[in-house]
């Protein structure tokens, strides 16, 4: 319905495009640019599976040694982590 009146008035309709073109460019040049943005917070999660295993079996063999190697970085906060069988899942700030 609308593309059949759009199609039998061509005025109209490069009227539309010409407005949505000009609002676009508008607001492109109207938006604030910052060089380095600011980020509030930094979050990463590192999610491992182990097939079979329980989640004293994952804790020991898995999310230690990779809390261990995070704990050596000097920019990360604080590190959390939940081990469920088959998974671990470890919150790094």
């Amino acid at each position: 319905m609308i593309a059949t009146f759009l199609y039998k008035n061509p005025r109209i309709l490069l009227l539309l495009i010409g407005t949505i073109v000009v609002a676009g460019l508008t607001s492109l040049m109207v938006m604030p640019r910052l060089e380095d943005p600011v980020l509030g917070k930094r979050v990463a999660v590192v999610s491992t599976v182990f097939p079979g295993g329980d989640a004293r079996q994952i804790e020991t063999l898995v999310t230690v040694p990779i809390e261990e190697l995070l704990s050596s970085i000097p920019e990360i906060k604080q590190d959390r982590s939940n081990c469920i069988t088959s998974r671990s899942n470890i919150i790094v700030e």
